[in-house]
C-alpha cells in the first residue's frame, strides 16, 4: 500500500531508516530509489515506524497513524 502524506496528501514519501540498518540489502535498495532516508540515532531507537514527505516536510509515526486511524472508525 502507496503511503500518502497526511498533511498535504503527496505519495512522495519516504520511511525514516536508522543509519545501523542501512547495510541491510533490502534497505540498502530503498535507499537508492529514494524510498527511505537515513537517520542516525542511537542504536536505531526513535525511527521505527516513521516517514517523511519529501515534498512538504511532514514527518509522521506509526502512532499518529493509528490514532487517525482511530478516529476514522470512530465516525
Amino acid at each position: 500500500m502507496e503511503k500518502k502524506c497526511y498533511q498535504c496528501g503527496s505519495s512522495n514519501v519516504a520511511k525514516i531508516v536508522p543509519s545501523t540498518a542501512a547495510y541491510i540489502p533490502e534497505i540498502k535498495k530503498e535507499i537508492a530509489e529514494g524510498r527511505a532516508i537515513v537517520k542516525c540515532c542511537c542504536a536505531g531507537t526513535g525511527t521505527n515506524g516513521q516517514y517523511l514527505c519529501k515534498d512538504c516536510g511532514f514527518q509522521w509515526d506509526y502512532y499518529y497513524e493509528r490514532s487517525i486511524q482511530n478516529e476514522k472508525d470512530s465516525e
